[in-house]
């Protein structure tokens, strides 16, 4: 018999288990609606490995989004500065940052 694996099914469970059922944006519990984010992205290179990607909800996802674009324009317009500064500038949190500058 040829058994049919899906991995990105194990992976969520391991990841699950991993961040102990919470979010890693928020770090609320997750709900039904939860999905995967990639530290690199799939357009990039990135895989659906465990070690690429981390459990979030939904919404956090699409806030993340827009952080991410909203870094991307700042850095465009102003560049050459350091993260901390862009951080302070934004009011956003130094590790989200330079997780967002390093998907570029």
């Amino acid at each position: 018999m040829n058994y049919v694996v899906d991995t990105r099914k194990i992976v969520k469970a391991l990841l699950f288990k991993k961040q102990q059922g919470n979010c890693a944006e928020c770090k609320r519990p997750l709900d039904v609606k939860y999905g995967l984010r990639y530290f690199t992205s799939l357009e990039y290179g990135g895989t659906e490995t465990y070690d690429n990607v981390e459990l979030i909800h939904v919404q956090c996802g699409n806030a993340g989004t827009k952080q991410k674009r909203t870094v991307k324009a700042w850095v465009l317009q102003k560049g050459g500065k350091k993260p901390q500064e862009i951080a302070q500038e934004l009011g956003m949190s130094l590790s989200t940052v330079i997780r967002y500058l390093k998907t570029e």
